[in-house]
This record gives structure tokens, sequence and C-alpha cells, in this order.
């Protein structure tokens, strides 16, 4: 069968789906030998789901707002470790 580019996401969905454009799983990349995973910290962290989804938009924004200070917190220690910085860490 013929492989053909057809530059529409749409089309080689279709393409896909009716079966005109055969499934080849790519082969996994070798593992590389490194740190063992239990030594290593996790890059990106997913938050448990709580359950809770505030009713108001002001308490949402404020949700929103405390996530968003949280996650530039831990960016701008993370940044500060990688780069071997000594910065006062304010609070402002």
């Amino acid at each position: 069968m013929q492989s053909t580019n057809t530059r529409s996401v749409d089309v080689t969905i279709t393409n896909f789906l009716e079966g005109v454009t055969p499934y080849t799983p790519e082969p996994d990349p070798p593992a590389e030998p490194g740190p063992s995973t239990s030594q290593v910290t996790p890059r990106y962290v997913t938050p448990v789901p709580t359950g809770v989804f505030p009713k108001s938009a002001k308490e949402r924004q404020l949700s929103f707002q405390e996530k968003k200070a949280q996650m530039i917190a831990e960016a701008r220690k993370r940044y500060i470790e990688k780069h071997g910085l000594s910065v006062a860490l304010n609070n402002c």
C-alpha cells in the first residue's frame, strides 16, 4: 500500500479509521542506562484532584491564583538550584 501525505489532519484521521492508511507502530527506543527511577524526582507532577470544584467564579479565580503562585515559586526554586545561585528567597 502506498503512503500518501494528505497535509490534512481530518483526511489523515479518516484514512486511518477507514483502513486506507495502515497503522505501523514505531519500535521502542532502546533503554538508556541511567540512574534508577527510585532516585530520580519526577520532572512534572500532576496534582491529585480534590474532587471539590469551587462553585463561584471568585473562588475559582482565587484557587487558580494560589496554584499559579505555587507553580511559580517551585519553578523559581528549581531554577536557582539548577544554576547554583545564592539568591535570598523573598516572599513578596
